[in-house]
């Protein structure tokens, strides 16, 4: 079942206490809740609220049944052309959404929010096979019947209220549509909009960044500014990143197309990257530098607000998908794969020489660039993502994940004494802002020679994880749930 994803519960429970914890897993409905506690070593702290859920789970009865007609949902598949397009989505709560009805739409990120699977009624978890949207990500997700009924209730809401679509091209950036319930009959479902003016009001001004950046540019050195109105959403790839259609009277490129930078939580790890980017010399195998800054003027002050920025399109994607789909098909060549280690290699070299470091290298962080030559095609490794948050668990040195899992425990700790227990652990001090910076203490705080080992570390596991074809070291914890 799920034990690669638990074993590090057998350290600090009997063999009886673990054998119930599969049990429930064997029995229990993935969730978000779930995935997350699994994900995380504070699951630990988190074993006796899901046993509670556990104890509570009883046979159905009939008027809570699926089989029971009156708690079906009808019309799954054959209700016509659905007016709402699902990209992807996160742990089967958050949906990437965006209406069809609006010919050009902006990539204002307004996502779709539904209750987690413990909270939608028993009856139709079942028919709208809510649990297996959890572990899907991409284009996957608009295939479950779960998506599907979302869709149809804003084609219902939008019927409802007409001024709604036009209303939506005002909303702030970052925006919610929020799902309060999810029964069978679309009729009762509700629906909230939640406007996200904190966010606008919290993004930085562009004048704000020239002047605390011009240490490392001159405000004319900076790149193009774009209005995010003038972007059009292709499509939403990720949480955090669009595909945008730009038009050629503002910017050209080669296919008319660039990935759009954002983030809708919080802008400290945008703000990072976006200065690591501007400052970086240049390097055949690292992210270039943007093509262009996007803003927005806000509705306090009218002030030019910075929301994210412009990177190339890379349309072959990352080895993530490349390594398992040619090892598949027989078409992963040494000769390649020699070469992609090799410009890794020389991207991490790179960084090292100007004083940084990486911290998030696995093969989804590794672009593909594809050049015509005169011999033909050839391939390319590009590194990207330079927020520096840190990497997945699996992929953390030994000294690094000791301290990613003291500071995951401490946060899931509730009173002051239990977290200064977890404070002991730490050879820094989380109240220090200086160059053990809050965003990657682990890896901030460490010497440079420290830190050039473990980027040493995990350009070994990538090095394995090409020669394997594989897309991760080992199964994704939180996805492993077959």
């Amino acid at each position: 079942m799920v034990c690669s994803s638990v074993s590090f519960l057998t350290t600090s429970h009997c063999s009886a206490e673990f054998t119930q914890v599969l049990y429930i897993f064997g029995i229990m409905e993935l969730s978000h809740e779930l995935a997350q506690a699994i994900w995380s070593p504070s699951f630990v702290l988190q074993y006796p609220h899901l046993r509670t859920q556990y104890c509570q789970i009883s046979p159905v009865g009939w008027d809570a049944s699926g089989l029971n007609p009156r708690n079906r949902v009808n019309a799954l598949h054959s209700c016509g052309a659905l007016r709402w397009r699902i990209d992807g989505g996160t742990y089967g709560t958050r949906f990437f959404a965006a209406p069809l009805d609006i010919s050009v739409v902006p990539p204002l990120r307004i996502d779709i929010f539904i209750p987690d699977v413990p909270d939608i009624p028993r009856a139709l978890r079942d028919s709208l096979d809510a649990s297996s949207g959890v572990p899907l990500r991409k284009s996957d997700v608009a295939r479950t019947s779960i998506a599907r009924h979302v869709c149809r209730a804003l084609d219902m809401y939008c019927k409802d209220n007409p001024s709604f679509l036009s209303n939506y091209l005002k909303l702030p950036f970052g925006s919610s549509i929020v799902f309060e319930n999810i029964p069978s009959s679309l009729a009762d479902i509700n629906i909230t909009v939640v406007p996200n003016y904190y966010l606008e009001w919290k993004a930085p001004s562009l004048k704000t960044l020239q002047t605390a950046w011009r240490d490392i540019l001159s405000p004319e050195q900076w790149p193009l500014i774009i209005d995010l109105m003038d972007l059009s959403l292709v499509k939403y790839l990720h949480d955090t990143v669009a595909l945008v259609r730009i038009p050629e009277s503002v910017l050209t490129t080669s296919d008319g197309l660039a990935v759009f930078k954002h983030n809708t939580e919080d802008f400290e790890d945008l703000l990072h990257e976006l200065k690591f980017l501007l400052g970086m010399p240049p390097h055949p195998n690292i992210m270039p530098r943007p093509l262009a800054i996007v803003t927005k003027k806000s509705n306090f002050g009218g002030k030019q607000a910075i929301l994210g920025f412009l990177l190339p399109n890379f349309e072959f994607g990352s080895l993530r998908e490349i390594l398992p789909s040619r090892r598949a098909s027989g078409n992963l060549k040494i000769r390649q794969q020699l070469s992609w280690c090799k410009e890794i290699t020389s991207a991490l070299i790179h960084i090292r020489n100007i004083g940084a470091f990486y911290s998030d290298l696995r093969p989804d962080n590794v672009l593909v660039s594809v050049e015509n030559r005169d011999r033909g095609t050839a391939e390319s490794a590009v590194l990207c993502d330079f927020e520096q948050r840190g990497n997945w668990y699996e992929w953390c040195p030994p000294e690094i994940l000791y301290a990613q899992y003291a500071e995951n425990m401490r946060k899931s700790e509730h009173s002051i004494d239990a977290k200064r227990t977890w404070d002991d652990l730490l050879t820094y001090s989380l109240a220090d802002h200086g160059r053990a910076a809050s965003r990657n203490r682990a890896w901030s705080s460490m010497s440079p020679e420290a830190q050039e080992k473990a980027m040493v570390y995990c350009l070994g596991l990538f090095i394995y994880c090409v020669f394997e074809g594989q897309s991760n070291i080992c199964g994704n914890k939180a996805n492993q749930f077959t």
